[in-house]
């Protein structure tokens, strides 16, 4: 029987991807750096990508962020979360 390493344990800093899908429309990039500026104060603007679907209904936008902490991943997700606007996270 083979056993599954334990994952190693995150060492914060850590530069991090938050991915956030939703329907395409003019604000949903915006709205998603809102929420994610509230717990990164200093986002950088560079931080931010948008990719639309093959058919253009729905949009995915990255921002990249250095996380200080995994209480700050959560709060972010929890955030994402509660937005009508977003579909899904990763």
């Amino acid at each position: 029987m083979t056993t599954n390493p334990a994952p190693p344990e995150i060492t914060y800093p850590y530069e991090v991807p938050i991915k956030a899908m939703g329907l395409a429309h003019d604000n949903f990039e915006k709205t998603i750096v809102g929420i994610v500026s509230r717990h990164v104060p200093d986002l950088d603007a560079g931080a931010v990508t948008t990719r639309p679907s093959l058919n253009g209904k729905y949009i995915s936008v990255t921002v990249t962020i250095m996380a200080g902490s995994r209480a700050q991943l959560e709060a972010i997700y929890l955030d994402l979360k509660a937005c009508g606007q977003v579909l899904m996270t990763l």
